[in-house]
């Protein structure tokens, strides 16, 4: 059956003017409420240690899913989290099958394979009296041999991780609650347990946005730090009238970036605040847009909104729409909305707009502005292709297994593609929508973190938990035939900077966090920040680069505001 694609003109309605500094300014200084109060006072130094004997790698754990108000949470809810309020009551670590956990404190078993709290098939119950909580530990490989009443001594190996479908293929990971000595409520673990947590985020969580956000209340339970306990059996907390990304757009479709001129790294950089009072949470540069950051904030219980921020006087702001954002297209002449049942994309010059009405994945905008790709099912999986002028509606290519793609260039999208017989392994080839060819750059376990450089000449990626620990890390390697994969010799979370370069925040112990550059011709590093005279802490992963690739916007842990890096 082939869906509608519907042409029309739709004149532009004349763009309001909006005043602008005093409404963002009011705007910046409320204090969002609404949190749940918590009825056990977290202890004022952290007790417990990480429950994994190993430290973070990419060869032995990652941070992959946080507490609380979860996109994940959000979207899967009904499936796995309606008991707990319909948020994730705990922390999940991905890690191979058989990793060994230790005890996060000096405390007594409580409970071995007590299913009727979850996280089978395997679980334990720690429990230490004198903090007033509990902690269970999900998804175990086999019963663990400790039992009832047995005190466990912190750092002492308990128990071996697992996988909750049982395949060690699937979902291998921990899933660690920290609930009162009734179980009745969760707590954050965050509170409790002493560990770099925006760096683990920034490194490990699946996507660069890991919080559902309310438009009706934008700043609420959008930390890791900041997330409610749950109360076992009490109504929804995330029962979001506007939720963003609303839940049938699994995620924003990418946008190609235009590759800047390479330039040398600067290697003096200032870092400035640009908000104050905790704003804002969603923030993002348009494609050909320098100058101007853009925002989602709000009063709560009220609408948000679209804020335009510039840089060289960020009080001088304005409002540019009402949230949710529209996207830009690569050279900023045409906006892409997705709403509920449709993408309306519109050319900016004339207000010609084109309505689609697709299955599956929500798609993306060729770079020139002349073609949309989507991918519809899922093993087997279809890419269709349908043009602006109506010429071209089709199934240019499929495969047994799942499958993604994204826009590299006008002609050719990256493809990543899961078989059924091999759910770790991904692979990642460049199909030519013109002429319908395809090769393949190469198959990775436990693929992360795919990145298209600007222009679309390279590719960066984690590799993870591999049988030889040599060959986990991160790579990048070429969109040509026949590349060879660079392994790069360190594992951070990182942006492209433009075609032949990258920033990066290497993961180690602390959360004072340093930038980093990266040239994949020369493999030269250079550090670009001191931690020492310019301490700051990205939170939650969230910072995002210019799209001349000169400056940085980041949300900053310390303060919970938006910060500006660029070279003096």
């Amino acid at each position: 059956m082939r869906y509608p694609i519907i042409k029309v003109n739709q004149v532009i309605h004349e763009h309001t003017v909006i005043q602008k500094s005093i409404l963002f300014l009011s705007l910046c200084i409320l204090i969002i409420s609404g949190a749940i109060t918590n009825a056990q006072t977290p202890p004022e130094q952290k007790p417990f240690i990480f429950p994994v004997a190993e430290p973070a790698s990419a060869s032995t754990w990652l941070l992959s899913q946080p507490y609380g108000n979860t996109i994940g949470a959000y979207r899967f809810g009904a499936q796995w989290y309606a008991a707990g309020q319909f948020l994730h009551f705990g922390i999940d670590v991905s890690m191979p099958c058989g990793t060994e956990l230790i005890a996060v404190a000096n405390g007594e078993v409580a409970g071995v394979d007590q299913l009727s709290r979850g996280a089978g098939p395997h679980n334990l119950i720690l429990r230490f009296a004198d903090l007033g909580v509990t902690v269970l530990y999900g998804h175990l490989l086999e019963r663990p041999t400790v039992v009832v009443g047995q005190p466990v001594v912190q750092g002492e190996i308990i128990a071996l991780s697992g996988d909750p479908d049982l395949t060690c293929d699937s979902r291998p990971h921990l899933h660690l609650e920290v609930r009162s000595l009734d179980y009745a409520t969760a707590y954050n673990p965050v509170e409790y347990i002493d560990a770099p947590w925006h760096a683990l985020a920034g490194v490990g969580a699946f996507s660069d946005t890991i919080f559902q956000q309310d438009l009706t209340y934008p700043r609420r339970w959008m930390d890791i730090a900041d997330q409610p306990p749950v109360r076992f059996g009490a109504t929804r907390l995330n029962n979001y009238r506007q939720p963003y990304p609303p839940p049938e757009l699994l995620r924003v479709p990418d946008i190609p970036s235009i590759a800047p001129e390479p330039q040398p790294f600067p290697t003096v950089w200032d870092i400035t605040p640009l908000t104050d009072n905790g704003c804002c949470y969603q923030s993002w540069w348009e494609p050909t847009d320098n100058q101007h950051i853009y925002v989602i904030d709000g009063a709560e219980n009220t609408q948000a909104s679209v804020i335009q921020i510039p840089l060289n006087n960020p009080l001088d702001s304005v409002m540019v729409q009402p949230a949710p954002p529209s996207t830009t297209s690569t050279d900023g002449t045409h906006t892409i909305t997705y709403a509920p049942s449709e993408t309306i994309i519109t050319r900016k010059s004339d207000g010609q707009t084109w309505f689609f009405i697709l299955p599956g994945q929500y798609p993306s905008l060729s770079p020139d502005n002349q073609a949309l790709i989507w991918v519809q099912g899922d093993s087997p999986s279809q890419l269709w292709l349908a043009s602006l002028d109506g010429t071209r509606y089709e199934a240019i290519w499929r495969t047994d297994g799942r499958a993604s793609a994204q826009w590299i260039d006008n002609n050719r999208l990256l493809l990543s593609i899961n078989l059924p017989n091999s759910r770790r392994n991904t692979t990642l080839a460049i199909f030519d929508s013109q002429n319908g060819t395809l090769f393949e750059l190469g198959t990775w376990y436990n693929l992360r973190r795919v990145k298209v450089a600007p222009g679309g000449g390279h590719i960066a990626f984690y590799s993870l938990y591999n049988q030889d620990s040599s060959q986990d890390g991160t790579y990048v390697i070429a969109t040509t035939p026949n590349a060879s994969p660079q392994q790069l010799p360190w594992f951070a979370d990182y942006r492209w900077r433009d075609a032949e370069s990258l920033f990066y925040i290497t993961y180690d112990s602390s959360d004072i966090h340093q930038l980093h550059g990266y040239n994949i011709n020369s493999q030269q590093s250079t550090p670009l920040t001191d931690p020492t005279t310019q301490p700051f802490t990205v939170a939650n992963g969230n910072w995002s680069v210019s799209p001349d690739g000169q400056q940085i916007i980041f949300h900053n842990a310390l303060d919970k505001n938006l910060w500006w890096l660029r070279p003096r």
